[in-house]
């Protein structure tokens, strides 16, 4: 690399973050969101996107295919006042929080 020479950044994906829906009896479902401007559902992995009016059956029709796809899901839930700070609860968790 010779002086003056730009250096490429990596490229990033465009847009906004994918919300997972949370259920009406709050529950996150990660993995699955739902449009509020026309109520899709819509599986954040593949970007298959459906129509169904109850809340029930589109995260049932969701898990069926995670099922499918031969892995377990674990959510893990830890308060962030079990960390010493804020940062180091980002650290923990790949700044993703």
């Amino acid at each position: 690399m010779s002086i003056g020479t730009p250096i490429k950044a990596t490229a990033r994906k465009r847009g906004r973050k994918a919300e997972h829906y949370k259920t009406s009896w709050d529950e996150p479902i990660y993995g699955l969101a739902r449009r509020p401007s026309d109520g899709r559902w819509r599986n954040v992995a593949t970007g298959e996107e459906w129509t169904e009016g109850e809340e029930e059956l589109a995260i049932a029709r969701f898990r069926q295919w995670e099922r499918k796809q031969g892995y377990d899901t674990l959510t893990i839930r830890v308060p962030a006042t079990d960390f010493a700070d804020i940062k180091s609860f980002r650290v923990a968790w790949g700044g993703s929080v």
